[in-house]
């Protein structure tokens, strides 16, 4: 199964342990929780939301920030994110004004949560936020916190929240300046052989289709995907097709590599930031 989507349903396929009890290879899927990752036959792409966050904290205290706010949500990978955030801001000496949890379980009340979340974050009167939050919460508390007194702070949020959904939600003007985490390379420039390699082959055979983050996450689970099915020879079946991944060691993808064996299966392992720039595009 490659470059599966699903956060509710690959957590539950993880919880119960369905890919090592059935034999399955689960590669490259669009999860970067490590509790989920770590589990049985999971061969991931992506770095962990752990790189992600030690990345925007880093960039945070970097840029000199003085008083910053975390929001974080009590679902998914909310809880280990924030546990993570208060020992890394204590290590590197962020001064965090204000920890805003957000109860993602109370979804019939989302509209007066998402307010006192934003009053809280306004109250703190922070240079800084970040978003430990995804989906409609993260959008929701960026359309309002453009439009509060903290309109000027910095925004930083996870590689789950998408740039474009993020200008249709307050428009290019209000987006400009967001920093977005990437747990995958960049792939609007062709710095990289495999960006080169998508790009051209997205030219060719979806020649409508913009170069998005989404479709070269695909595209990669695609070449890990074939490579398995090379190594395991003729007549693959699951558990050579597990073992040609278990054995594969680090393997170049084209300037980025992956390293699977039995021992541990790591992924990309870098993150990037990228801001929304002008019109809306995404920038490093």
């Amino acid at each position: 199964l490659a470059g599966y989507v699903n956060t509710g349903g690959i957590t539950e396929v993880s919880k119960a342990n369905l890919p090592g009890q059935a034999g399955i290879a689960l590669i490259a899927p669009l999860q970067g929780d490590q509790s989920i990752v770590g589990a049985d036959n999971f061969f991931p792409f992506r770095s962990g939301y752990p790189d992600e966050v030690a990345a925007l904290i880093k960039e945070a205290v970097s840029t000199q920030k003085k008083k910053v706010a975390v929001v974080y949500w009590n679902i998914t990978f909310g809880p280990a994110m924030v546990k993570l955030a208060q020992e890394m801001t204590k290590q590197q000496s962020l001064n965090v004004a204000a920890w805003v949890p957000i109860d993602a379980t109370a979804q019939d009340k989302f509209e007066p949560i998402m307010k006192e979340a934003v009053a809280a974050v306004v109250k703190a009167s922070p240079d800084a936020v970040i978003m430990l939050i995804s989906g409609r919460y993260s959008l929701e508390f960026i359309k309002q916190i453009k439009n509060s007194e903290a309109v000027n702070a910095q925004l930083y949020a996870m590689s789950i929240v998408p740039p474009g959904d993020v200008v249709k939600a307050v428009g290019e003007a209000k987006a400009r300046g967001i920093v977005i985490a990437q747990s995958v390379p960049y792939p609007f420039s062709p710095t990289l052989p495999l960006v080169s390699e998508y790009q051209k082959l997205m030219k060719q055979y979806a020649p409508n289709e913009a170069l998005s983050y989404s479709t070269l996450e695909g595209f990669v689970a695609g070449k890990i995907t074939v490579e398995a099915l090379k190594r395991a020879g003729r007549n693959p079946t699951r558990e050579k097709v597990l073992k040609a991944l278990y054995s594969m060691g680090e393997f170049d993808l084209g300037g980025v590599y992956v390293n699977y064996s039995r021992k541990a299966r790591r992924g990309w392992g870098t993150v990037d930031l990228t801001v929304i720039g002008p019109n809306g595009k995404l920038l490093r």
